[in-house]
Order: structure tokens, then C-alpha cells, then sequence
């Protein structure tokens, strides 16, 4: 274990090329940035091989999207509801009467 441990970069507690106290952290293990990749990409590779971890993730994503889609149907209605309020504001601009038209345009600008 020691000779893989140094072969992936790793150092051994209490070895270091510095005047450092033995219990000091550069004394201790230093592992590489391309350990630290391999042992995610590892545990990552096993948890999505587990089935059940899998299904719940699959779960969840339909249960977000659904949400999602809930959601979009909501912001359609309320801008839908806009479009009439503006629709009728255009309408109700073009029935008013000259002598308002003064009014109503410091009101809008």
C-alpha cells in the first residue's frame, strides 16, 4: 500500500522534504489533484451503478420537471392575464375623449 500510495503522489506522514514539525500539516498526507479526480469519479461510478440510487434520481428529475411544467402553465395564464389588461388599456385609449388625452398622456409618460 505504501508503494502505491507513493507511486499515485501520496506522502507518507511524517515525510517531507521540509524542516517542518512532525505533526504539522505538510508533514502529512498530500494527495494530487489527479487522486482526488480518480476517487470521485469512483464513488460517483458507484453510486450511480446501484439501482436504487438510479431510480431515485429518476424520481426526483420527473418530479422537478413536472413541477416545472406546473410552473410554466402558471407564468402563461398570468401572461395571458397581461395581454387582455393591455389589450384593454389600447381599447379604452382609443374611446377616450380629446379633452383626456392630455391626462392620460402625463399619466403614461
Amino acid at each position: 500500500m505504501a508503494r502505491r500510495a507513493r507511486a499515485i503522489g501520496l506522502k507518507k506522514s511524517g515525510e517531507s522534504s521540509s524542516n517542518c514539525a512532525p505533526d504539522s500539516p505538510a508533514r502529512q498526507v498530500s494527495p494530487r489533484a489527479e487522486t482526488i479526480e480518480s476517487a470521485v469519479l469512483t464513488t460517483l461510478r458507484d453510486y450511480m451503478a446501484d439501482e436504487r440510487n438510479r431510480r431515485s434520481m429518476q424520481m426526483t428529475l420527473a418530479r422537478r420537471t413536472q413541477k416545472a411544467q406546473a410552473n410554466i402553465a402558471s407564468l402563461e395564464k398570468r401572461l395571458g392575464d397581461l395581454r387582455a389588461k393591455i389589450e384593454r388599456g389600447t381599447e379604452n385609449l382609443a374611446l377616450a375623449n380629446r379633452e383626456d388625452v392630455p391626462g392620460i398622456s402625463r399619466l403614461l409618460g
